[in-house]
């Protein structure tokens, strides 16, 4: 069972993503945002709306673009939802991400494993996995979401051998 937070609740005091989810199995917070959490994202007196998340948590009312750039394709984007993980704290930054478009809508993300690895013409290649049906207990479809040095997030497989996808 989720209960829901208002986002300015964390942003305001974020020693609360510390707080551990509500006793019971599979329970946690769903962060919504709220009339505060939209005026501090908003400048030009609400005219201009400012589009990047800059700290964590998600909300999860929000439907968020990633963008994957690579050296070798074209840089991709691709309309997700997070959904924290439940049974952790929000501090523990993990998510399930969900196609929000397409023709995988709905379905969860999931990481390949080591294992899937295949050597093609002297070179390892990966194939990554397809979006799958949303399994609460399938591990490789929740992923750590981390801050990058210099703007953004990016996110790894919580278990050892897991390699995220890359679009």
């Amino acid at each position: 069972m989720y209960v829901t937070r208002p986002l300015s609740m964390y942003r305001r005091s974020p020693s609360t993503l510390s707080i551990p989810p509500p006793d019971g199995p599979y329970s946690g917070y769903l962060v919504i945002t709220d009339e505060e959490a939209e005026a501090e994202d908003t400048c030009c007196w609400r005219l201009c709306r400012h589009k990047k998340v800059k700290k964590l948590p998600f909300p999860q009312d929000k439907i968020f673009s990633i963008t994957h750039a690579s050296e070798y394709q074209q840089t991709s984007n691709t309309k997700v939802w997070f959904l924290s993980v439940p049974d952790h704290p929000l501090s523990s930054n993990r998510y399930y991400v969900i196609k929000a478009k397409g023709r995988h809508k709905g379905k969860a993300y999931k990481c390949s494993r080591e294992g899937d690895i295949v050597t093609c013409c002297f070179t390892d290649m990966l194939n990554d996995e397809r979006p799958k049906p949303f399994n609460l207990k399938d591990l490789y479809q929740i992923f750590k979401i981390h801050s990058h040095q210099s703007d953004g997030f990016f996110g790894r497989s919580i278990t050892p051998d897991g390699i995220p996808p890359h679009s």
